[in-house]
């Protein structure tokens, strides 16, 4: 099972999503978008109702690239 969250730049601009195999945190590093090595400077949890969206998100990750 992944966590699915919306990746978003410092400046709040939404440009992608992606699924972890793990809960991330602030200071952590991940390959998202295919390659690109990014690193996490915050999360924000969301809470969704799972009955009025079909892959519900577990948050909002605040990026920057590596």
């Amino acid at each position: 099972m992944g966590f699915r969250y919306q990746l978003c730049k410092p400046d709040g601009e939404v440009f992608s999503e992606a699924e972890c195999g793990y809960e991330p945190s602030a200071g952590d590093e991940a390959y998202v978008c295919g390659n690109r090595r990014m690193r996490v400077l915050a999360v924000v949890p969301l809470e969704l109702a799972g009955e009025f969206v079909d892959k519900p998100l577990y948050g909002m990750l605040e990026v920057e690239p590596v």
